[in-house]
């Protein structure tokens, strides 16, 4: 690796595995990251991908490289993030974008609507859950129907977990994140729950709660393809 983007790396705590992608920011170039960071220098895009293994990531347009493991689909030359972000790449027909996307491994749809998603997790065994006395709850990744854009729907909250929202669980479960929570606030988390849900990593969220000022941690794990189980503590 350059000598330059190396200290670069080493000063803001970049790992190669946490860029989500880069982009041109007018004079400079952004480096996003799967914690939310925008971390920038002056590199060129072009030199970038040529310092980036080729099997983690693409570069899509002149001015945008992107981690293949963060892509959540590919639609008519538009790569949709793991934080939910649409990135315009070359002009392609839709048979090479289909090409591209295969070669990524892109093969989501849908889901198909049941009538209990989670219970192909086997809910059942989450009763315990009831007892413990911390907040848990279990999110599901949905698409929209060109599979694109995506969405978290909570489909499981312990009591818990309503009484530390302050919200019956009538109002949470099969309700999408967006209805509860400000996306603008919560940014951090959706980008977290995209990670482990599209790439079943572990991840740990560290947060201020609105209502009290504590610090709060959420660990988040994937139990199944398409969910995210997320545990709180303060």
């Amino acid at each position: 690796m350059d000598e330059k983007l190396k200290k670069f790396f080493e000063k803001n705590n970049i790992k190669v595995k946490d860029i989500m992608y880069i982009l041109r920011d007018g004079r400079q170039t952004a480096f996003h990251l799967v914690d939310g960071r925008v971390c920038k220098n002056y590199a060129h895009i072009k030199d970038l991908a040529a310092e980036l293994s080729a099997e983690s990531f693409i570069r899509i347009n002149k001015s945008i490289i992107v981690a293949k493991h963060h892509i959540v689909s590919v639609e008519e030359g538009v790569y949709t993030m793991a934080d939910g972000r649409d990135l315009k790449g070359r002009v392609r027909t839709p048979g090479a974008h289909k090409t591209t996307a295969k070669s990524l491994g892109e093969n989501r749809s849908v889901p198909k609507k049941a009538e209990n998603p989670v219970r192909r997790l086997g809910l059942d065994s989450f009763a315990v859950l009831e007892a413990m006395n911390l907040p848990f709850c279990l999110v599901e990744l949905v698409f929209d129907k060109n599979g694109r854009g995506m969405d978290f729907i909570f489909r499981y909250c312990n009591t818990r977990m309503s009484e530390y929202e302050g919200k019956p669980l009538k109002s949470m479960v099969n309700r999408s994140f967006f209805e509860i929570f400000d996306p603008d606030v919560k940014r951090n988390w959706l980008t977290v729950f995209a990670d482990v849900t599209i790439n079943g990593e572990s991840r740990v969220i560290h947060d201020l709660n609105e209502k009290n000022g504590r610090r709060v941690s959420v660990y988040c794990f994937r139990p199944k393809e398409g969910f995210c189980a997320c545990v709180l503590t303060e």
